[in-house]
Order: C-alpha cells, then structure tokens, then sequence
C-alpha cells in the first residue's frame, strides 16, 4: 500500500496548521477539566485551580474544518473570556445569573477571534483564540461574510 498525499517539506507543514488572523465561526464539542500541564483530570478538582480545555471545531469562510482548543482558568484575571464565550454562544443570561455550567456550553455555537502566538524556545508559531465575539459582534461578523460571498454581477446584459 502507498499514501496518496504528496511529499511536504516541515514548513508547509507547519504553514498548513497556521490559520490566519481574523474571526471564525465555531463549535464547541467537548470542555475538559485540565491540570496545569494540559492533561485531563481524572477524579476531581485540582488543588490550585480550574482550568477548563474548550475543544472547538473552527470553520473559515470556505467551510474548511478544523479542530482547536483554548485553556479557560477560572479566577478573576481571565473572567473575562469565560464570560465572552458564555455570551457569544448565546448563553449569556445564565452566565449574569451567575449559572456558569461548563456542559451548557457542549454544541453551542457562536464566533472567534484567532490570532497567532510567535515562535519561541519551546513552541513553533501557533493559533490562539484571543476572544470571543458577543452576540451583536457575530451577527455583524456573519452579515458581512455572507455579503462578501454574493455573486452580485453589476454587468448590463446584452440582447
């Protein structure tokens, strides 16, 4: 047997696992509670604190696919995001209700932002998300790729 992809050299690998800078449409599949290192818990809280691995499925204007994942720390420094992303997953009420339930999050929907974080001593350039975009920020999101996709043809016809 043989694999059917063509040889790539280690750059265009790593340059086809970089996403540009800009908003993507997401899913979350699953929240994992993680320790320190990234590895799931297994029977319980940590000591230290929480932290939460959102894995997410992103989606570029072309409907091509792929699978991220973004560290939430329950504290007070990063509150912030976990209140974005309660919002812009539509579950914004019961976050100000002080309803924080990691599984309401499981097949939401909503929209990111993703950046890019430099290469350094231990890590090669890779995506993060910077934030979530509020509901009204989506829909605006949306309304203007939806409106760059249309095939308006302002030609006059000829007869």
């Amino acid at each position: 047997m043989r694999f059917k992809t063509k040889a790539f050299t280690e750059e265009q690998i790593r340059q086809m696992k970089l996403w540009p800078k800009g908003d993507y449409e997401f899913k979350v599949i699953d929240v994992l509670l993680v320790d320190k290192n990234g590895l799931p818990l297994k029977g319980g809280k940590n000591k230290a604190f929480d932290k939460y691995q959102l894995v997410l499925r992103i989606w570029d204007k072309n409907e091509k696919s792929r699978v991220i994942y973004d560290d939430l720390i329950d504290n007070e420094e990063w509150s912030w995001k976990i209140r974005h992303v309660f919002h812009a997953t539509g579950h914004g009420a019961a976050y100000d209700a002080d309803v924080h339930d990691t599984d309401m999050l499981i097949d939401s929907v909503g929209w990111l932002n993703l950046g890019l974080i430099p290469k350094n001593a231990d890590f090669d350039e890779r995506n993060k998300v910077n934030d979530y975009l509020t509901a009204d920020k989506s829909m605006a999101v949306a309304m203007t790729q939806e409106l760059a996709k249309d095939d308006f043809n302002d030609d006059i016809p000829t007869f």
